[in-house]
């Protein structure tokens, strides 16, 4: 079974004094067998790149997540669909911190002004200025990023509600340094 990970990345990029940070989503069964993926990705003026953390993300919203690869027909048929995941990295700064603080939240919204009001309610940091960084809805982004398909397909996240009602989220989420 495929699984939806968000790896966080690290690395030094020639100029900058402090070490830089990006996410990506990935399609696979485990973390050990996208490393390739993931390096090829990268601009090469990134050295030390390595993960930092990543997580298989099982449910969100009390929606269990299962990627699937369908037909480019198929794909645009399911676009019409409502509920779609997406990230929303939130900004904002505590008191006594220089740098400015994020938290990441998965929600299951219709529309971008819905997902942002989730993630908002969902926050558990408390964060003075809090404003939205990025939002990004996932489905894109799989397919764009270092998933490997044929021309011929795309992934798509299905969303089925679980039974337990409890709209929790299952995430595992793993520290694990791992130079690439």
């Amino acid at each position: 079974m495929k699984n939806l990970f968000l790896i966080y990345l690290g690395g030094d990029l020639r100029g900058n004094n402090i070490e830089i940070h990006n996410l990506i989503f990935i399609i696979g069964n485990k973390i050990e067998n996208i490393i390739e993926n993931i390096k090829s990705v990268f601009d090469k003026n990134i050295s030390n790149l390595h993960i930092d953390s990543y997580t298989k993300i099982i449910e969100v919203d009390g929606y269990k997540i299962e990627p699937l690869e369908i037909s480019i027909q198929e794909y645009i048929e399911y676009r019409i669909k409502k509920e779609q995941l997406w990230l929303i990295n939130l900004g904002g700064n505590i008191k006594e911190e220089l740098q400015e603080q994020h938290e990441l939240i998965n929600v299951v919204a219709c529309s971008k002004r819905e997902a942002i009001k989730k993630a908002k309610n969902k926050s558990k940091k408390k964060l003075l200025n809090i404003h939205i960084d990025n939002i990004m809805m996932i489905e894109e982004l799989i397919n764009m990023e270092c998933n490997v398909n044929s021309n011929d397909k795309k992934w798509i996240l299905k969303l089925k509600k679980s039974n337990d009602n409890k709209n929790l989220d299952k995430l595992e989420i793993n520290h694990y340094y791992l130079k690439l």
